[in-house]
């Protein structure tokens, strides 16, 4: 019996100096696999995970990556403003490191890999709001996007930055694009494959194990602004806070329904202390976890599974 080819999906979520630890870790797997990466077929990257996989595509290294990261990030997060009405940063700084790190003339038809890249449309030529994915499969409407622009587009988090190109970051609804990555992959239109051909390595930024207590009588003002805010693994901003971690969750928990043992996630609890996505000051601690974390479930799935 012939043995059908597989269809490799590396996935990479968002969350700003968090991307330290998926770099960390992609490092880690790269040193112990050295044609994992050439192995990959389809990288979907939001946010900064955007950013690490369009680097990926376009022949950087995770290490240059995460040298850049750390040379960069105090560059891109600087002279904070106040944010209640205007963003906390421009992007002039953002779109200068990407046109660096990304090459401004790149675009993502001249990458070497397939890659997928969501953004929000905020406002279209005709009709409403939308989600976009940026992607080079053949017949794609942006596939000759600069790679700078669709990095920035998903990495322009709303409050934090400004829209771009009437644009905002992929996380609102795709922070963990695995189901994204799955979807074109089997996509008649694009990737062409059968389900049951894919493996899917998905790489996370870290989550805090939070929860809720005597929520029965909360209305706007609590959800907004958690009264229980200083108590040990409480979110702040708690309705932010259970959309973004229930999209991130549910989107695993799909992947792994569809591949079962084709599919693997690796992630890190980051405690009760939350990191967020501009504490650049966080960065040797996500570099840190990185480095300590226990691959040997990932690395007996690429052995048996994605080779």
């Amino acid at each position: 019996m012939v043995q059908r080819r597989k269809y490799r999906i590396l996935t990479l979520d968002g969350g700003g100096i968090r991307s330290a630890y998926t770099a960390t870790i992609l490092i880690r797997l790269a040193a112990k696999f050295p044609t994992l990466l050439k192995s990959v077929d389809l990288i979907a990257g939001t946010s900064a995970g955007a950013a690490l996989g369009l680097g990926l595509a376009s022949g950087k290294t995770p290490q240059e990556s995460l040298q850049f990261l750390i040379q960069n990030a105090g560059f891109v997060f600087s002279n904070p403003r106040p944010p209640l009405n205007q963003p906390e940063y421009s992007n002039r700084n953002l779109i200068i490191a990407m046109t660096q790190f990304l090459t401004g003339t790149l675009r993502l038809n001249q990458l070497k890999k397939q890659v997928v890249v969501p953004a929000f449309q905020v406002r279209t030529p005709s009709g409403p709001w939308r989600p976009a994915v940026f992607n080079n499969f053949p017949g794609s409407p942006n596939a000759s996007v600069r790679v700078v622009d669709a990095a920035v587009a998903s990495q322009s988090l709303p409050i934090a930055f400004p829209s771009y190109m009437n644009f905002v970051d992929g996380g609102v609804f795709a922070n963990n694009p695995s189901m994204l990555g799955i979807s074109y992959g089997v996509d008649r239109r694009f990737g062409r494959q059968r389900l049951e051909d894919i493996v899917l390595l998905s790489i996370g930024t870290g989550f805090n194990p939070y929860r809720l207590n005597g929520t029965e009588n909360w209305g706007a003002i609590q959800w907004s602004l958690n009264p229980n805010r200083n108590e040990k693994f409480q979110p702040t901003f708690p309705l932010n806070t259970v959309n973004s971690d229930g999209v991130n969750e549910i989107d695993t928990q799909y992947s792994q329904s569809l591949l079962n043992d084709r599919f693997n996630r690796i992630n890190v609890n980051l405690g009760a202390e939350a990191v967020a996505a501009d504490d650049v000051s966080a960065i040797p601690r996500m570099i840190a976890l990185g480095k300590q974390s226990n691959l040997t479930r990932a690395e007996s799935f690429i052995r048996t599974r994605w080779f």
